[in-house]
C-alpha cells in the first residue's frame, strides 16, 4: 500500500463512525471500507475505464459537502448522480432516503442544468425533507440506538464543507472549492451516515 498511512489511535477503538474521525489532521490518510460506496465507486471507475469518454470524474458528496460538490462538477457537460443506498442482511437493495436527499441536494446546488424528471424528483425531496425527518429515517434511528447519535448530527449538517472529494487512482482526495463557509484549515472532509 504504497503512500498510504494507516491510523491507529492509543487505547481507541477505530470505526467508521465520523466523530472518531476527528481528531485526524490534514496530512493522515485513512483506508476505510464502505459496502454500498466503494462497491459503486469502483464500478463505475471500471465502466469509464471501458468508455470512449477520457473527460470524467467520480465525486462522493455528502449533506456535509453539497455546494462544493456541485460546484466541482460545474465543469462537466453530463453529470450522473448516483444514491449509493444500502443492503439489507440477505445482500439485497435497501434505499437510503439520506442518500437520496443529498443526491437531490447536489442537483438543487446545480445552476442553469437541464434536469431529468429522476433528478428533478430527487431535487423537490432535497427541498421537502428537514433535517428532523432525516434524523428519524429508519438508519439514523438505527445509529442513534446503537449509541452514535452525535454522528447522526454531525453528518446531517448541510453544506459545511467547502471541498469536493474527487477519486484521483484509487482513493479520494478533498479538492477545494470557491465555497468555504469554514476558516481556513477548519474545513473536516466527513461522509454522511
Amino acid at each position: 500500500m504504497r503512500g498510504i498511512t494507516i491510523i491507529f489511535f492509543k487505547n481507541v477503538i477505530n470505526t467508521l463512525s465520523p466523530q472518531s474521525l476527528l481528531r485526524l489532521t490534514a496530512k493522515n490518510r485513512l483506508v476505510l471500507p464502505s459496502p454500498n460506496g466503494s462497491v459503486i465507486t469502483f464500478k463505475a471507475k471500471a465502466l469509464l475505464a471501458k468508455s470512449a469518454c477520457r473527460k470524467t470524474a467520480i465525486f462522493s458528496a455528502s449533506l456535509r459537502n453539497l455546494k462544493a460538490t456541485a460546484l466541482a462538477c460545474q465543469r462537466f457537460s453530463n453529470i450522473l448522480i448516483v444514491p449509493c443506498g444500502e443492503k439489507w442482511a440477505d445482500g439485497s437493495l435497501r434505499p437510503s432516503l439520506e442518500d437520496l436527499t443529498a443526491a437531490g441536494g447536489v442537483i438543487a446546488q446545480l445552476k442553469n442544468r437541464k434536469a431529468s424528471p429522476e433528478a428533478q424528483a430527487a431535487a423537490a425531496i432535497y427541498h421537502a425533507v428537514t433535517v428532523e425527518q432525516l434524523r428519524q429515517c429508519s438508519s439514523a434511528q438505527e445509529l442513534i440506538e446503537r449509541g452514535f447519535a452525535d454522528d447522526v448530527s454531525l453528518c446531517l449538517t448541510p453544506n459545511v464543507s467547502g471541498v469536493a472529494c474527487q477519486l484521483v487512482d484509487d482513493a479520494f482526495i478533498a479538492v477545494p472549492t470557491a465555497f468555504s463557509p469554514c476558516a481556513a484549515g477548519s474545513t473536516r472532509l466527513i461522509s454522511g451516515p
